[in-house]
């Protein structure tokens, strides 16, 4: 699956649960390294970089993990749609079985 395909599908998630997110995929106004999806639930900062397989962070999207974890805010780097979910339902104080 690409990483694209990915964010599609936690994106249908995230609108099918009232959940407001940014999707940054795509712009050209978008700083290198800036994390796929900024989430805003329950008043947290939550960040999605989206990998598939074995891909890994490239150096520019470590830092904004960094700068996130900084200023207390949550970055995931999720691989499949059930991880964002758990991820997701975790942040909410749910839990999923």
């Amino acid at each position: 699956m690409r990483e694209s395909r990915l964010q599609s599908k936690i994106i249908s998630y995230l609108k099918a649960n009232g959940i407001y997110y940014v999707n940054t995929y795509g712009s050209g106004m978008t700083a290198k390294g800036v994390p796929d999806l900024l989430i805003c639930l329950n008043g947290k900062f939550i960040a999605f970089e989206c990998k598939v397989d074995n891909n890994g962070m490239q150096p520019d999207q470590k830092i904004h993990e960094i700068r996130i974890k900084r200023s207390k805010g949550k970055h995931y780097c999720p691989r499949t749609l059930n991880e964002a979910v758990q991820i997701i339902e975790k942040e909410r104080g749910r839990s999923i079985e």
